[in-house]
């Protein structure tokens, strides 16, 4: 009961608080969300995500968004069920990458206990089998993750040093450093189905400028429409925060908004999460926004729309896109993605993935 009433309190004062802004009044809110919710499943945390409260927005609008169930319901209708779990096992992801001329990280192998090899064929299984990899990558940075995940679960990245004669793994997020044996064991001992290791990318320097610390990756939506043709239905620049290897906004980083028909980004809309608000407008100096181009834009859409095309039977995908020096670089392939972004982005779901 407590727990309700906290969510009850809560929810008028986001209300309140956006009426106070000059937007629709907290009792016209309050009745939206009542109403959403028992029709969309949309509560007062999406309802707020999304905006709602936005005096511009329309009612028509407002309907036109999905609430999560309903979104989830249509992604098993427009992905057939018995491929949605192929994009979450890595080394499946990567080999469909490779097949399809999709440019990725450069995979180095699955370390693994009792089955685990190399791009190359030999065994990654023991301790010195790390160790031989470690050999012919010193002074390298490599990535580590868990065979089976999405959304950087257990993500690690470690530079690779030879000090004396011996292969070091210094980790990129705290500076610790673990030899290739303390390394292993805290690695089975963590995931024993196995890591898949990659060389860590080096982002294109105007990605890398909003913050160095992490890979900076465009969310792109795609879908393929009743007449074949696919679609961007949306995108937006996720950064890390200072310091953070991650650039998930649910890890404290930031998102904007990105214009996909100029690649351009929309400044008005940078946005972060917090524990009290579902989403923030940020003013803080560190975020710097300029309208920037996203480098090769042209290119990640080109590569995002071949990538749902060459996926059986699947006519929605959320892809991860990096951008490098050379151009854009697939990170992860999502076919059920985080119902957050699409109600950042204000798509009209209702619309957009029944056309």
């Amino acid at each position: 009961m407590i727990t309700k009433l906290k969510k009850i309190n809560h929810a008028l004062a986001l209300c309140q608080t956006r009426a106070k802004e000059g937007h629709i009044s907290t009792f016209r809110q309050l009745c939206e969300i009542a109403y959403l919710q028992a029709t969309r499943g949309i509560g007062y945390w999406h309802y707020h995500s999304a905006r709602m409260w936005d005096k511009d927005m329309t009612w028509k609008e407002k309907k036109a968004i999905l609430g999560n169930d309903q979104f989830i319901k249509r992604i098993f209708e427009l992905n057939q069920h018995k491929y949605q779990g192929v994009s979450q096992y890595k080394p499946f992801e990567k080999a469909f990458f490779r097949l399809f001329n999709i440019p990725s990280a450069k995979y180095l192998g699955v370390l693994q206990q009792e089955w685990g090899i190399t791009d190359h064929g030999s065994p990654l299984q023991s301790v010195e089998d790390l160790k031989k990899l470690f050999g012919e990558n010193v002074g390298t940075k490599l990535c580590f993750k868990l065979v089976v995940g999405h959304g950087g679960a257990g993500f690690k990245a470690f530079e690779i040093l030879d000090k004396k004669g011996k292969y070091i793994a210094k980790l990129l997020s705290s500076g610790e450093e673990y030899t290739s044996a303390e390394l292993v064991e805290m690695l089975h001992d963590e995931n024993p189905a196995g890591w898949v290791i990659e060389e860590y990318l080096q982002q294109h320097a105007e990605m890398a400028h909003y913050n160095p610390s992490s890979l900076n990756t465009i969310r792109m939506f795609v879908y393929q429409n009743n007449q074949g043709e696919v679609v961007t239905l949306g995108s937006y620049l996720r950064m890390g925060s200072e310091g953070s290897l991650i650039d998930n906004l649910e890890s404290g980083g930031y998102g904007v908004e990105i214009d996909h028909k100029t690649g351009l980004l929309i400044k008005d809309f940078i946005f972060f999460m917090s524990k009290e608000k579902p989403l923030l407008f940020s003013n803080k100096d560190n975020v710097v926004i300029k309208g920037d181009k996203i480098p090769f834009w042209t290119e990640a859409e080109d590569m995002g729309k071949r990538a749902l095309q060459c996926y059986p039977n699947t006519r929605f995908l959320g892809l991860d896109i990096a951008i490098t020096e050379d151009g854009p670089v697939m990170i992860e392939m999502n076919i059920q993605p985080s119902f957050m972004g699409l109600l950042w982005l204000r798509l009209k779901t209702r619309w957009l993935l029944f056309e």
